[in-house]
């Protein structure tokens, strides 16, 4: 009887057994398909979500340079295109914008920019692109005044349909 029962236990061994491992592939095969679906409907919500910003952001930049635009016809109204009413104007625009900074920019390159400070970026490809007539945006830079990451949108001025800055 004793036998009997060892052989007894062994079988119900070997059926615990292979349930619990039927049980553990089921779980792993529910896990492998749950990780690939998630999978999928992230890459697929990603691409959505970056289509949409994308699409955002050319609209902000529309904008902004739609304004540039504008101010740049405002600046070519007067004579001097670094009248005090031009700096003027361009630091209204950094009070009451979310602008860090305005410049203007002659047709050398000498910028004039409305905190103060100049420079020259004649050999900067946003003023290039500028002085031939296009709107440009700078590839991104570290801001040496506040250290964030940065660009630079640009706008032709155009006096008399030359370009003066």
């Amino acid at each position: 009887m004793i036998k009997s029962d060892s052989i007894q236990l062994r079988k119900y061994a070997r059926v615990i057994v292979f349930l619990l491992c039927a049980v553990a592939m089921g779980i792993v095969c529910f896990f492998i398909s749950v990780q690939k679906s998630v999978d999928i409907n992230s890459g697929k919500r990603l691409l959505i979500n970056l289509s949409r910003q994308s699409e955002h952001l050319n609209d902000t930049l529309n904008l902004h340079f739609q304004f540039l635009d504008s101010i740049a016809m405002k600046l070519a109204e007067f004579d001097d295109l670094l009248s005090d009413d031009n700096f003027d104007m361009i630091s209204y625009v950094v009070d009451s914008t979310n602008f860090n900074r305005v410049a203007i920019i002659d047709g050398d390159g000498n910028s004039y920019y409305s905190d103060g400070a100049t420079s020259n970026v004649a050999a900067r490809k946003y003023f290039q692109d500028a002085m031939k007539g296009n709107s440009s945006v700078s590839d991104t830079i570290l801001s040496k005044i506040d250290g964030e990451t940065k660009v630079i949108l640009a706008v032709p001025i155009y006096k008399d349909d030359v370009i003066i800055g």
